[in-house]
């Protein structure tokens, strides 16, 4: 009956021991059987030795919590994490709104790279994880998830690994038709490699590479055309890219968050002319998401 009236679970302090126990269902004392027992959000503050906290077991039943949708407070060295870092995050947990519960989400993450020789490419930069924040909190509120990543990472709801735009573009058209929600946030190069020859290939006397470029395939203006009723897409970039005055998205989609973590104090969200655009102050990826999904799912 106690377990059914709880709303989340902290175990702080999390020895190795007791983590690693939780990792591998072994439930002989009533701690553990609780917690192997546990169905809701669970909080994991751990707390031991800096050989225990590096210790690749432990590393590794770490990871399995995560993917099982545990969340884990970093300890630098093993040290148990501040507690007004556990508060912090215990109300932002009882804070979440699972209101996206039936929803399908299908979200691109990270910088993919156009490969033009072994060990060569081109790519965006910078590196931006900012589709992950949106993965991890669409997940927390109840939605089904699906990433497409040009990194994996420990989180409980589905990857697709990919490298490559063209590679991403497959996996979108893979799953696009059962989404309800499309949210493009990694970075395409704008460029691609198009013709790569040697010297010698050329007839000229060199080790020398020419390589041309050509524009790179940007296939979210395609997905956005095609585009039912009933879903709703949003492209996301951190950097301002496009007029303020602009009427319409560049891309065709139902929201345009574009600059948003390079905003001044004093920018606020809201929507503009007939694109609806959302410019959001300052803030980190994780407030960013938070943010963002309140406004359109309120």
């Amino acid at each position: 009956h106690d377990l059914k009236e709880g709303d989340i679970f902290l175990l702080a302090p999390a020895t190795a021991q007791t983590i690693s126990k939780v990792a591998n269902g072994v439930a002989d004392n009533l701690l553990t059987s609780v917690l192997c027992s546990w169905q809701k959000p669970l909080l994991v503050a751990p707390a031991m030795n800096p050989g225990m906290w590096f210790n690749p077991a432990t590393q590794a039943n770490i990871a399995v919590l995560r993917k099982r949708g545990a969340v884990v407070l970093d300890a630098p060295k093993g040290a148990l994490p501040d507690t007004d870092l556990i508060y912090t995050e215990l109300e932002r947990f009882l804070k979440i709104c699972r209101n996206l519960q039936g929803k399908r989400f299908l979200i691109t993450n990270g910088n993919t790279a156009e490969q033009f020789a072994k060990g060569a490419c081109i790519s965006q930069l910078p590196e931006s994880d900012l589709g992950k924040h949106f993965a991890d909190m669409a997940f927390l509120r109840g939605a089904e998830v699906t990433l497409i990543t040009t990194k994996i990472f420990d989180a409980p709801y589905e990857q697709i690994l990919v490298t490559d735009t063209e590679q991403m573009r497959l996996a979108v058209s893979r799953n696009i038709a059962k989404t309800d929600c499309f949210f493009m946030a990694a970075i395409l190069p704008p460029y691609k490699p198009n013709i790569l020859k040697s010297g010698t290939e050329l007839g000229v006397k060199s080790e020398e590479l020419l390589l041309t470029l050509i524009k790179n395939n940007d296939f979210f203006p395609h997905y956005c055309a095609q585009k039912r009723p009933h879903q709703i897409f949003a492209w996301i970039t951190e950097k301002s890219l496009f007029d303020s005055k602009s009427k319409r998205c560049p891309k065709g989609c139902d929201y345009l968050i574009e600059g948003a973590l390079q905003g001044t104090p004093e920018d606020s969200i809201f929507c503009k002319h007939g694109l609806r655009s959302i410019i959001e102050k300052q803030a980190t990826r994780q407030e960013l998401a938070t943010q963002i999904l309140d406004l359109i799912f309120k």
